[in-house]
């Protein structure tokens, strides 16, 4: 059996780490006491973008959508359930973890984007319902991971940016397993259309993650703290429409049972 994974957003070592400017280096603060020694090297933080990311003018010159908020609240909660998923450890069934995450996310899965954060978080919460995905957990695991959501934003920057980094490199790695954009040359036959069709909409996606990644490298503080506390607030009341806000209830017990309360892990080991 596959023991609790603790998700990398958790950890406290997330919040004592700023990413560069360009977001290709992460550097801890050393200014507490208690922090000795050099930058955190744990393998459950995902790496940074390995080339610098471009700035938002570079890319566009239409300002950005007060509304980005809102799409990249659905994104982080479709890596959430994801990742959770294969509890933290998608590499070895990456096309799975693709598809996981184009079915959860909206915005990715060209279901529309929201307009509003409930919006955001009721889509997620509705294509999480999904027949494919009732045995990951009943209504208050999926209400849950938005608490899953809120914890990741507190990190800010560099945890969003580490997000999205990790979302590109789950989509690229997805595609690549599935075959859909190995390209077979000349004389590579019917599935040539089809091949290049899903080239052109993996370089979409990861094209759009550039844009959601830039934009976060560049937003001020004070937006990740409003947005986690709109998102915290977004849980609070979901939390209480599933009725799990009795004294005593742990939310990480929720996150790892089903909705009947047996104690049922997620994932179990391939034998």
């Amino acid at each position: 059996m596959i023991g609790a994974w603790q998700p990398w957003w958790t950890l406290p070592d997330i919040r004592q780490l700023s990413l560069g400017t360009t977001g290709t280096s992460l550097v801890r603060d050393l200014s507490s006491e208690e922090d000795e020694g050099p930058a955190v090297e744990s393998a459950d933080i995902p790496a940074p973008p390995t080339a610098p990311i471009p700035s938002l003018r570079s890319l566009t010159s239409t300002p950005p959508s007060p509304r980005l908020p809102y799409h990249l609240a659905d994104l982080v909660y479709a890596l959430c359930f994801t990742c959770r998923m294969y509890n933290g450890e998608w590499e070895w069934d990456a096309a799975g973890a693709a598809g996981a995450l184009l079915s959860i996310s909206g915005v990715l899965g060209q279901e529309g984007t929201p307009h509003s954060l409930e919006e955001a978080v009721g889509g997620c919460l509705e294509r999480a319902s999904r027949v494919e995905w009732k045995d990951r957990g009943g209504s208050a695991y999926r209400v849950a991971l938005i608490a899953d959501v809120a914890a990741l934003l507190e990190g800010g920057r560099t945890a969003v940016v580490l997000s999205l980094e990790e979302m590109r490199r789950m989509v690229e790695a997805g595609m690549r397993d599935s075959g859909e954009v190995r390209g077979k040359g000349k004389g590579e036959g019917k599935g040539s259309g089809r091949n290049t069709k899903s080239k052109r909409k993996m370089q979409l996606l990861v094209r759009k993650l550039l844009y959601f990644s830039a934009w976060a490298n560049e937003e001020v503080p004070c937006v990740w703290d409003k947005l986690s506390a709109d998102v915290k607030a977004c849980f609070d009341l979901q939390w209480d429409m599933v009725g799990k806000r009795e004294k005593g209830t742990l939310l990480d017990t929720v996150l790892l049972n089903d909705k009947q309360g047996e104690s049922k892990p997620l994932i179990q080991a391939l034998d």
